[in-house]
C-alpha cells in the first residue's frame, strides 16, 4: 500500500487523519551506515552461526516430558481363545504411568463384532474390566472381563441387584433429570448410576462435594479425549473436554496444538448445537490442511438401506415396502396389487367371482383335510401343516385354494379347527398331546444323566442357545430333558450352556459353579452344555424334581453325632461365611430340611441358616435347651462354639 493509498484510507476515518512521510527501510539504514552489498547479501549477513546440537540426554528429557503431558492409550486385545495380550502386572505398570487403558474382544469365531471394556480394577495378579448395557426397562447388565496372571480371560455377566438409576442429560448438555444430591444418595444406597445423553451411556467419573461428574473417553489412533459432564445440585450441567495426543515411536506429538484446539471446537459444535459453525469448521480445515469439498457442511454419510414389507399387497389393494438406513433415514414405495388368480370362474386367493367367466358360478362350500398328526398342547392353529382346503362351486367344479383362515385352540385330546374361505366354513380335528411328566421324559429323580451324545468342535452360545462352530477343543451335548425338574446339580462349573422350552427354543443361560445347585426355569424342558476342553465329558449332572433329598439326613428327636469340626474358626452370624477365631471350632453344614426347630444344649450366637445351595439365609441365635425355629427355606445350618463347649454340645432336630 502506497503513502497515497494510506492517506486516502485515512481521509475516510474519524478526525480526517493524514499519514506522515514513509521512513527508510532497515536495508537502507544499513547502507547509510556503511554496509556494502545488495539486499540478499545484507539478509545473509544477519544469520548467525549454528548452535550446538542437543545431547541425547536433552532429547530424552523432552520425550519424557511429552509422554508425561500426553499419556498414550493401551488396548488389551482378547482373542477368540479367551487369551489376552497383556498380563495384569503389565497393565498395572501402564496404569500407574498414566496410560489410558481399555480391553477389546476382537471379531472371530466367538464374537461377531468388537466389544470395548473400561478398566475397573487392577493389581499385579488380576485385572478387571467392565462393559455396561441398559435395556429399555432400565435394567442394568454388566459384562465383567477378568484377566489372570497367565493372560487367561474370564467373561461373565453380573446383575445389578441393587437396581440402576438412569440420569438423562438433554442434547444441549445444559440440564439433567436428577440433582447431584439425588445421584449421591443413589450411589450410597448401592445403586448403579448411569447418565445418558442421546444414545450415549456414561459412567460416574467423579463424586465431588458440589457436583457429580460423568464422563466418556473417545480414543482414536492419534488422540484421546475425555468429555466430562458435571451435574450440580440445581440439575445444571457443565461440560468440559480434555484432550491428549498420542506420541509416535520417537516420542513426538502426533497432533499440533492448533489441531487439538480445532478438534476441541468441532467436538462441541457438532455434538451440541445446530447454530452456524462456519468459524469452527474453517479452523478445522486450516489446522489439518484440508480443502472444503463444496458440500456446504452437509452430511456425507452414504445411505445403505434394508427393505421390509410393512403392508402386504392384496388382490385389489396396493401394499407398502419401507426402506430404512442405519442412520434413521427411510422412505417407502408402493407394492402393486397382486390381481386376482381366477380358476374355474373364481379367484383362488380371495374367492371373488371372475366377471369375465362365460357362465356365472358361485362358491357352494369348502372342505378340508388334515395330515399333520398330533401336536403339543398350546400349539397355535396357524402353525399347523398338512392342510388342504378345496372349494366346491355351483357348476360342480372344484379347486384347491390357499387364501383361507384358521381359528381354534389346541387343548389336550380332540380339538376342532375351523376353516373360513369366501364366506364359507368347514372344520377338521386335531389331537393335542399334553407335555409328558418327568417319569417319561428321559430322566430319573436323583439319578445322574448317562448319555449326553457329545458333538466335538462346537459350543453352546449362552446368549441365545445357538450351537456354534469352533475348533476341536470345544464339545457340546445334545438336548437333555429336564421337564419337571426343580434343580440340577453339576459336578463341574458351567458357563456356555442354556435352557430351552418344549419346542427347543432358547429360555435362559445355564450357569453354575462346581457342585452348585441351579434352579430350572419353570418353562424349561431341555438343557444343553458345552466347554472348551474334553474334561466336561466326565460331568455328573443329577436331576432333582422337588429338592426332597437335600438336607434330609437327620432323624426326629435324635442328636447329631458328627459335626466335622474345623479348629480355630467361627461363623459370623451376619454373613454365614467362615472366619478365624483362636480357641473356637466351627461345624460343617448340618442338614435341617423339613425340621421345624432345633434344640441346643449350649447357647449359640455365631451361627447361621443356609438354603439348598448353602447360601446364607439368616442368623441362628439359640438359647440353651430352648427350641429355635428353622426357616421354611433352610436346608442346612452351621455354628461355632468354644473348644470347651464343643466337647459337650448336643443339638437335636425336631420335626
Amino acid at each position: 500500500m502506497t503513502n497515497k493509498d494510506m492517506n486516502t484510507l485515512a481521509g475516510n476515518l474519524p478526525g480526517n487523519l493524514v499519514f506522515g512521510v514513509a521512513g527508510m527501510s532497515a536495508y537502507e539504514v544499513a547502507v547509510k551506515n556503511g554496509f556494502q552489498g545488495d539486499v540478499n547479501a545484507w539478509l545473509a549477513s544477519l544469520q548467525g552461526p549454528a548452535g550446538p546440537a542437543p545431547t541425547d540426554a536433552q532429547v530424552q528429557q523432552a520425550v519424557n516430558k511429552n509422554l508425561a503431558d500426553h499419556p498414550v492409550t493401551i488396548t488389551v486385545e482378547v482373542d477368540k481363545n479367551m487369551v489376552a495380550t497383556h498380563t495384569p502386572s503389565e497393565i498395572y505398570v501402564k496404569k500407574v504411568g498414566g496410560y489410558q487403558i481399555q480391553a477389546r474382544i476382537g471379531s472371530g469365531g466367538l464374537f461377531a463384532t468388537h466389544k470395548y471394556y473400561t478398566l475397573f480394577d487392577v493389581s499385579s495378579a488380576k485385572a478387571t474390566f467392565i462393559r455396561l448395557d441398559v435395556d429399555d426397562e432400565g435394567y442394568a447388565v454388566i459384562e465383567e472381563l477378568t484377566i489372570d496372571s497367565g493372560k487367561n480371560v474370564t467373561l461373565r455377566e453380573v446383575e445389578a441387584e441393587a437396581g440402576v438409576l438412569i440420569v438423562t442429560i438433554d442434547s444441549s448438555a445444559t440440564i439433567a433429570s436428577h440433582s447431584a444430591s439425588e445421584i449421591k444418595a443413589a450411589l450410597n444406597a448401592g445403586q448403579m448410576v448411569i447418565a445418558k445423553i442421546d444414545d450415549q451411556q456414561l459412567l460416574v467419573y467423579q463424586v465431588h462435594t458440589n457436583y457429580v461428574a460423568f464422563s466418556e473417553n473417545v480414543i482414536e489412533e492419534s488422540w484421546i479425549a475425555r468429555i466430562a459432564y458435571q451435574i450440580a445440585d440445581d440439575k445444571t450441567v457443565t461440560m468440559s473436554v480434555t484432550e491428549y495426543t498420542v506420541p509416535d515411536s520417537g516420542g513426538n506429538a502426533a497432533l499440533t496444538t492448533a489441531q487439538i484446539e480445532a478438534l476441541h471446537g468441532m467436538f462441541k459444535v457438532c455434538a451440541f448445537t445446530k447454530d452456524d459453525v462456519s468459524a469452527e469448521y474453517n479452523a478445522f480445515l486450516t489446522a489439518f490442511g484440508l480443502t472444503d469439498s463444496g458440500d456446504s457442511g452437509e452430511d456425507t454419510h452414504t445411505h445403505s438401506y434394508t427393505s421390509s414389507v410393512t403392508t402386504a399387497a392384496t388382490c385389489t389393494t396396493a401394499g407398502v415396502r419401507t426402506y430404512t438406513c442405519s442412520c434413521g433415514e427411510s422412505y417407502t414405495e408402493s407394492i402393486p396389487a397382486t390381481g386376482h388368480n381366477y380358476a374355474n370362474g373364481v379367484c383362488t386367493v380371495c374367492g371373488a367371482a371372475d366377471p369375465n367367466a362365460g357362465t356365472e358360478k358361485t362358491l357352494s362350500s369348502i372342505s378340508a383335510t388334515y395330515s399333520g398328526g398330533d401336536v403339543a398342547v398350546g400349539t397355535a392353529v396357524t402353525a399347523l401343516t398338512g392342510i388342504v382346503v378345496t372349494a366346491h362351486y355351483s357348476d360342480g367344479s372344484t379347486a384347491t385354494v390357499t387364501g383361507y383362515t384358521l381359528s381354534g385352540t389346541i387343548a389336550e385330546g380332540s380339538n376342532t379347527v375351523t376353516v373360513s374361505y369366501g364366506g364359507k366354513t368347514t372344520t377338521f380335528s386335531v389331537t393335542g398331546i399334553a407335555e409328558s411328566s418327568g417319569a417319561d421324559t428321559g430322566w430319573t429323580a436323583n439319578v445322574a444323566y448317562t448319555n449326553y451324545n457329545w458333538t466335538d468342535g462346537y459350543y453352546i452360545r449362552n446368549t441365545d442357545g445357538a450351537m456354534m462352530n469352533y475348533n476341536s477343543s470345544a464339545t457340546s451335548s445334545d438336548f437333555m430333558p429336564c421337564d419337571g425338574v426343580s434343580i440340577l446339580r453339576s459336578s463341574v462349573g458351567l458357563s456356555y450352556a442354556a435352557f430351552y422350552d418344549s419346542e427347543k427354543n432358547f429360555v435362559a443361560q445355564y450357569k453354575c459353579d462346581v457342585d452348585e445347585h441351579v434352579e430350572v426355569p419353570e418353562n424349561a424342558a431341555y438343557f444343553r452344555i458345552s466347554a472348551f476342553n474334553s474334561d466336561i465329558k466326565a460331568v455328573v449332572i443329577v436331576p432333582d424334581p422337588d429338592m426332597s433329598v437335600i438336607g434330609t439326613e437327620w432323624e426326629d428327636g435324635v442328636a447329631y453325632t458328627d459335626y466335622n469340626w474345623t479348629a480355630d474358626k467361627m461363623i459370623p452370624n451376619n454373613t454365614g461365611s467362615i472366619g478365624n477365631m483362636t480357641g473356637w471350632k466351627a461345624s460343617d453344614y448340618m442338614p435341617c430340611a423339613g425340621a421345624t426347630s432345633i434344640t441346643s444344649s449350649v447357647s449359640l450366637v455365631y451361627a447361621a441358616f443356609y438354603d439348598y445351595n448353602k447360601t446364607y439365609i439368616s442368623a441362628l441365635s439359640a438359647t440353651a435347651n430352648t427350641a429355635t425355629a428353622v426357616p421354611e427355606n433352610a436346608k442346612f445350618f452351621r455354628f461355632s462354639v468354644t473348644n470347651a463347649d464343643a466337647e459337650v454340645i448336643s443339638i437335636v432336630p425336631n420335626a
